[in-house]
């Protein structure tokens, strides 16, 4: 093909199509992507590299640490408020203020922990071993008693309303018995935690508070799996199905008044908690 100026074109279109060639095979495509990507040979990026979700992560992350503080500190004012109520009336103090009572001291124990576990959210696990186990423990302690605790306060109503024992409510040294054993057996069902979790410090990753098992890691989780799902739900559950599925059958036989007061503290119990 000729041009205007009548000089080939197709040789020049030959020595671009063989520039081109040389160019494309002598790149090393995998270094160049590599340098780029920072991740095809297993590497993390470098901090010049860093997605642009870091922004949003970071948001999210001190969004929840707000949460935590906040919960923090209603969770403190309430429970107090609770614990000196019924501190205060020990004349008309009933078997239900009890449980109620350990139910406050155990979620105020739990919201003591919750400045830590913002602070872990923002930076890391920071703290060491020791901490890790003690707020661990405190939490599972907390939602082990306190599932217990609402499942005997359904128990405890089940049996003022459906069976009027008021005899056997009045024996207030037994409710004393009653929780002492729900807090050894919420210490006891929690030790696991104490025991296997310790701070971790990840490859490219800030320090987290995890389950080192060792060995025996499938059957210890196992362990770890099965008694929280029994003790901390599906045994509470059936209690308190049982008897305040009985109770609500009762009271919507009975008067007005008594119906809708005794109504109003089981669900400010069951869903307060």
């Amino acid at each position: 093909m000729i041009n205007q100026d009548g000089m080939k074109t197709g040789y020049q279109k030959d020595s671009m199509i063989v520039f081109m060639e040389d160019v494309w095979n002598n790149t090393d495509w995998l270094e160049l992507m590599d340098d780029e990507f920072g991740n095809i040979s297993g590497t993390p990026p470098t901090e010049e590299y860093s997605p642009c979700r870091t922004d949003i992560e970071t948001l999210n992350k001190y969004t929840v640490v707000v949460i935590y503080a906040l919960v923090f500190i209603l969770s403190l004012l309430g429970n107090s408020l609770v614990i000196l109520v019924v501190l205060y009336s020990q004349v008309s103090r009933s078997v239900t203020d009890v449980y109620l009572l350990n139910l406050a001291i155990a979620d105020l124990l739990f919201a003591l922990t919750l400045p830590i576990w913002a602070a872990s959210k923002a930076k890391g696990w920071i703290f060491g071993t020791p901490l890790c186990k003690v707020v661990s423990f405190l939490k599972e302690v907390n939602f082990y008693s306190g599932i217990l605790l609402l499942a005997c306060i359904s128990v405890d109503r089940y049996l003022a309303i459906v069976h009027a024992t008021r005899t056997l409510t009045r024996k207030r040294h037994w409710v004393k018995f009653i929780c002492l054993g729900i807090w050894a057996l919420s210490l006891i069902v929690s030790l696991p935690i104490f025991i296997f979790l310790e701070a971790i410090k990840p490859p490219y990753s800030s320090p987290v508070c995890y389950e080192d098992m060792g060995a025996n890691t499938t059957k210890w989780r196992m362990v770890m799996r099965v008694v929280p799902q029994t003790f901390g739900f599906l045994l509470p559950l059936m209690v308190m199905l049982f008897c305040y599925g009985l109770t609500l059958r009762t009271l919507f036989e009975a008067h007005m008044g008594q119906k809708h007061r005794a109504m109003r503290v089981i669900f400010a119990v069951t869903y307060g908690k």
